[in-house]
């Protein structure tokens, strides 16, 4: 027979109240105030597909030519894993 360890019986979790029933009541009481009105903003895109495809090509084009600019360019090891002259 598997006995408890000495000192832990009891030491679990105890349920109060109901979860359910407590948070049935407290969205039944929203709901009828109208808060629960409009809360989800919308989520259609704020410019046109083209437009914020062209920004994200444009910013991932920045970030790479500066990441090569300090990353590779500037120092002597890179240079020569990359097979450039120092």
């Amino acid at each position: 027979m598997i006995r408890p360890e000495s000192g832990v019986l009891g030491a679990g979790f105890r349920m109060i109240g109901a979860p359910a029933a407590i948070a049935g009541a407290t969205l039944w009481a929203h709901w009828f105030s109208g808060k629960l009105n409009g809360v989800i903003p919308s989520t259609t895109p704020s410019a046109p597909i083209p437009v914020e495809y062209a920004v994200i090509v444009v910013i991932a084009l920045i970030l790479t030519l500066t990441a090569y600019e300090l990353l590779v360019r500037r120092t002597r090891a890179t240079r020569f894993l990359f097979g450039m002259r120092p």
